[in-house]
Order: structure tokens, then sequence, then C-alpha cells
């Protein structure tokens, strides 16, 4: 029978990579999603923060005057302020 020796140094060297590439890609997918959002702003014109505030009074009731007014979940997936709908999520 085999004996395989695995060192401390190469389990904490493979966790950091891991780590490493893990937050590489949630901060590409950020960027790409802030841009993303800016392109969208640009192809629906500057009227988009209205037609989002519109699009969330439909499910939600005329109480929503913004996007903060959302609940929860819906929060999650939209934007929470009239910048951010320019330039990406804040």
């Amino acid at each position: 029978m085999h004996r395989v020796v695995i060192s401390t140094f190469l389990v904490i060297k493979t966790v950091l990579i891991i780590l490493s590439a893990g937050i590489a890609i949630l901060l590409f997918m950020r960027v790409a999603e802030s841009r993303a959002d800016a392109f969208a702003y640009k192809v629906t014109s500057k009227s988009a923060y209205d037609n989002l505030v519109e699009a969330l009074r439909r499910p939600y009731g005329k109480n929503i005057k913004s996007p903060e007014d959302a609940p929860l979940w819906s929060k999650i997936f939209r934007t929470s302020s009239r910048n951010a709908i320019k330039t990406g999520n804040p």
C-alpha cells in the first residue's frame, strides 16, 4: 500500500488559489453587470429610472415611489438609486 503525504503548505496554497479565483470571478461579474446597466441606460434613454419605478408599481402597488420601497426580494435584482441605473448597481 502506498502512502500519500499531503503537506499543510500545499493545502493552504490550494485554498488560497481557489479563494482568489472566486473573488476574481465575482469582481468580473460585478464589472460586467455594471457595464450592462450603463448600456441599458443608454439604449432605453433617460426615462429608464421612471420605467423601473412603474414596473415595480405593477406587482407591489401604487405606494412604491422608488426602488428602495420595493420588497427585499425585488431589491436583490434591481437597482436602488437613480445614479445606479446610469452607472451600474451601487
